[in-house]
């Protein structure tokens, strides 16, 4: 019982020492324990049995503290899309989010106040749905121009420039460089050298220079490829060179800008079909392979470092978005039934941070974006279907004083200490659990609603035994 006591004592200190010493607020010690059922027999326990259950207690102390400072909440559901949500892009210092939709309207927000600062409306008609949408920022901050530039269902690309001292937008310049039949699949961006990329459904690609005097653009070449669909492309290495990324072909192609002429530097193959990629800083690469995970991949080799497995509720495959968030340390993945799965990416956990509820089960989460924004981590998640919606989310970025860094510098060891202890302490009563009958444990009895007491109180009847009658 004394050792029971003891783990009891430093769970208790350990949690007392986490609260912020900043303030008069201080967030509740959480034990969050599903309803788990560890089933007792009366044969000799395997390796993977014991092992499962120290999992169990190793997780429980990992997840039992969580401050609400650590997890996104809903900002506000933004208004006015009503109709599919198809592209969602955030402006490079994240005070504005556009958003475009299946009925050709443009909707440009507040991320501070979250309201509609203006719409951009198709007059005529003819642009068909919006397709995406890629912000257009100048190198010269103090100009503090701003312009973005989309494309349509209908093959036409536009860009809009803000008005000088007005947060409205105005017509710059369109072109149609695709037939009306086929859609503007993707834009790029690529500030330094002023280049704008677009691609079609049909495979086809032209690079452009854009000119901010005359607001023209101007092409520099074309090419198409054939047999497929094209997922997504990136500017690396300074903008000389092109990532295009191939639905059903899985591949990954390399094409040198520089040359006056599209130039195929390298192709690769990944493991899967790509739905979606989405490069950060040119050195992580994230693919949406259709089926029920996400991978991480090093940029630009072509196996996975890591994946994130995120649950399929359909019979059949659905694009689905994922996103960078955090300056790189988590990812944002979209799911076909109204989640959005925060992983970290440097822990190499399966299991997600946090679960993001954005709509119904049916809403399908195919568009993200992410920025930050002052002090707060903001995510956007849309959905497609009848009834689309955009979500905003923030999270605050924690400003650790002397105290909580140092406690944060020591968790890692702090918790190892304590894993190891509880092994040590309930080793003999593992291996003797062949002298027991038939138990049924349920950690839910144990937590009984306490915050924190629960897992206390699991550790200590672990620890004197009482938990095995």
């Amino acid at each position: 019982m004394r050792l029971g006591i003891l783990s009891a004592t430093v769970i208790l200190y350990w949690a007392e020492q986490r609260k912020p010493d900043q303030g008069t607020s201080s967030y509740p010690m959480r034990v969050q324990l599903k309803a788990t059922t560890i089933f007792v027999s009366s044969q000799v326990p395997s390796v993977h049995s014991m092992m499962s259950l120290l999992q169990c207690l190793h997780d429980s102390l990992k997840n039992s503290l969580t401050p609400p400072e650590e997890r996104y909440r809903i900002v506000t559901r933004l208004s006015g899309s009503s109709a599919s949500v198809n592209c969602l892009s955030f402006s490079a210092d994240g005070e504005l989010l556009a958003s475009g939709d299946n009925t050709e309207l443009i909707h440009i927000y507040d991320t501070h106040t979250g309201k509609t600062v203006h719409v951009i409306e198709n007059p005529g008609e003819s642009w068909g749905q919006i397709s995406s949408i890629t912000w257009l920022p100048s190198l010269n901050r103090t100009s503090k121009s701003l312009a973005l530039s989309f494309g349509t269902g209908r093959g036409l690309v536009a860009i809009y420039k803000r008005a000088k001292n007005s947060c409205k937008f105005q017509e710059a310049f369109r072109l149609s460089p695709f037939p009306s039949s086929d859609i503007v699949e993707m834009l790029s961006y690529d500030p330094r050298n002023t280049l704008l990329v677009v691609s079609s459904q049909h495979g086809e690609i032209k690079l452009y220079d854009l000119d901010w005097t005359s607001w023209t653009l101007n092409i520099i070449w074309t090419t198409k490829l054939k047999n497929t669909i094209l997922r997504s492309l990136h500017f690396v290495d300074e903008g000389r060179q092109l990532i295009v990324f191939c639905l059903e072909s899985k591949e990954m192609l390399c094409i040198i800008t520089e040359d006056g002429k599209p130039n195929v530097k390298w192709s690769r193959t990944l493991r899967s079909p790509i739905g979606s990629a989405v490069l950060f800083k040119g050195r992580h690469l994230l693919v949406d392979n259709l089926m029920s995970r996400f991978d991480l991949y090093t940029f630009p080799h072509s196996s996975t470092s890591q994946t994130f497995p995120v649950p399929m509720t359909l019979e059949c495959s659905i694009i689905k978005d994922a996103v960078f968030a955090e300056d790189g340390q988590v990812v944002v993945c979209g799911s076909d039934h109204g989640l959005a799965y925060v992983f970290s990416r440097s822990n190499r956990e399966k299991k997600p941070l946090q679960i993001m509820h954005h709509g119904k089960e049916r809403d399908y989460l195919q568009v993200l974006d992410a920025a930050m924004v002052s002090d707060w981590h903001m995510v956007a998640t849309g959905s497609s279907g009848q009834n689309g919606s955009v979500v905003l989310w923030e999270k605050p970025v924690k400003q650790l004083s002397k105290t909580e860094h140092d406690l944060a510098n020591a968790k890692d060891k702090i918790e190892l200490l304590i894993f190891v202890f509880v092994i040590w302490v309930s080793w003999s009563y593992l291996l003797a659990l062949s002298d027991v009958g038939l138990h049924r444990v349920s950690w839910d009895v144990l937590t009984d609603g306490c915050e924190g007491v629960g897992l206390v109180a699991l550790l200590g009847a672990l620890c004197d035994g009482s938990l095995f009658g």
